[in-house]
């Protein structure tokens, strides 16, 4: 019963999506497709198989006996499927948008607008090399405690390498350096994704060659830390790019093999990373096992840490509310500021991981932490609030002009969405307000360079000002 009102739940979704941003096919990138097969994957499914009883042995000891608690995780899944594209429609009437699909389709048929301008590529190049310079910068200024390194230099104790993957990460006595160097490296993807389409567009020695060089920077720069996601997200960025500028379905052979290496690379990636050789298990053990644990991380892994807020806020530990909400403003004004909802459902979940030293963080889908915050409130309100959010960035992208760089922003915004890790990010988005001040730089320094941005200095008062 449950199963066929899940489905009945699913295609309502779909309607509502497909009414909130045009398409849902993979050959149609806007955020709302993204977000539908996020959700589809990381919660939709996971929660029938929890409520079930059907997921993997050793995630949900803690609450195995409790039904109720399945069957709320469930609802409050089911209710997210239909609140968060509601809340893309109030958005698209909100801002009076009569049809997102013809908003979308006008968007991805139009023509790109990649000129080899001399300026802006010279911009973007310099930019890029800025980028990857910092990038590298702050991973080798780690020394010892790169990760991967050291399971390459032969490492076997698993235990070492959780707990030096915990613990990487740039770090400088500069607080604000700091942020500014981890900023720049963390806009490489979008400099990476404006190359591969210089060298889609014009296949130059000089457009490969930088395309290639970001390709390695910006691999090496999203698995030397020991993580799958962020690699897999990078390259699976890479196929929504040729997308947006082939404006064409591709042939069924191409689509089968990109599955085909997804599939390889994260089974890979998973086993690899987990310490296991291939001389260990044999090849072919080697990739299912890899491939099903992945299966199992992205369809239960993900979801699981929601089910744990539910168990422990409030029955252990007190609704955050906007205590966890940016700790440089609760210094500034001398409030008091709680960890995230994720550190504290793994002090709760595995106390002596955290003690050594080992334990992550309890990262799981916005849902988990709105109601680690707000309680019942926050689930209500949370999908409809980052549904409307959602939507803005949206139908602002699909408004901007399709050069080479809006189109890497739009790919790469998709990725940055902290739907299956944050519901602050969604009210307090630092994140985006730091990756925008380095999309506004470059294009300031573009204009000005242009000619278009001039300044002068006023002999009776002596202060400069900005003419554009």
């Amino acid at each position: 019963m449950f199963i066929i009102f899940s489905f009945f739940i699913l295609v309502v979704s779909i309607v509502l999506f497909k009414k909130a941003c045009g398409f849902l096919t993979l050959t149609h990138f806007n955020l709302g497709m993204f977000v539908f097969y996020n959700l589809l994957f990381i919660m939709f499914f996971g929660s029938i198989e929890i409520l079930y009883g059907w997921d993997p042995p050793g995630y949900l000891p803690a609450f195995k006996a409790s039904e109720d608690l399945r069957l709320f995780g469930w609802f409050v899944i089911m209710y997210t499927m239909l609140a968060l594209p509601t809340g893309m429609v109030l958005a698209s009437n909100f801002f009076k948008i009569d049809s997102m699909k013809k908003l979308t389709q006008r968007y991805i048929q139009s023509e790109p607008v990649i000129s080899d301008r001399p300026l802006f590529k010279k911009v973007m190049i310099v930019f890029s090399a800025l980028s990857a310079f910092v990038a590298l910068y702050t991973i080798f200024s780690q020394g010892e405690k790169i990760p991967l390194l050291a399971l390459f230099s032969g490492e076997e104790n698993y235990s070492l390498l959780l707990k030096l993957r915990r613990e990487s990460g740039f770090k400088s006595e500069n607080f604000i350096i700091q942020n500014i160097l981890i900023l720049f490296s963390g806009v490489l993807p979008v400099f990476f994704y404006t190359s591969f389409f210089y060298w889609k567009k014009f296949s130059t020695r000089t457009n490969y060659l930088w395309f290639f060089s970001l390709f390695i920077v910006a691999v090496f720069n999203s698995i030397y830390h020991m993580v799958k996601g962020p690699v897999v997200f990078l390259l699976l960025g890479l196929v929504f790019a040729n997308f947006l500028i082939s404006r064409k379905m591709p042939n069924w052979y191409w689509g089968i093999t990109v599955i085909l290496f997804f599939f390889i690379l994260m089974g890979v990636l998973t086993v690899f990373f987990q310490g296991v050789t291939v001389n260990a298990w044999g090849i072919l053990p080697f990739l299912l096992v890899g491939i099903g644990a992945f299966f199992h991380r992205i369809i239960f892994g993900q979801i699981v840490c929601s089910y744990l807020a539910f168990q422990y806020f409030p029955n252990l530990h007190p609704y955050l509310w906007f205590s966890s909400t940016g700790r440089g403003i609760h210094e500034f004004f001398g409030l008091p500021f709680s960890e995230d909802y994720g550190l504290t459902v793994m002090g709760l979940f595995r106390p002596e991981q955290v003690a050594a030293g080992t334990a992550g963080h309890a990262t799981t889908v916005f849902i988990g932490e709105a109601w680690a915050n707000f309680g019942l409130f926050g689930v209500i309100i949370a999908p409809i609030w980052v549904g409307f959010a959602i939507q803005i960035l949206n139908i602002l992208f699909l408004k901007l002009e399709k050069n080479p760089f809006n189109m890497a922003i739009y790919v790469y915004t998709a990725f940055l969405l902290p739907i299956d890790s944050s519901f602050i990010g969604f009210y307090y988005p630092a994140w985006l307000i730091q990756y925008l001040l380095v999309i506004a730089l470059v294009y300031f320094v573009y204009y000005y360079l242009k000619g278009k941005i001039k300044f002068s200095i006023k002999k009776d008062d002596g202060f400069a000002r900005a003419d554009s």
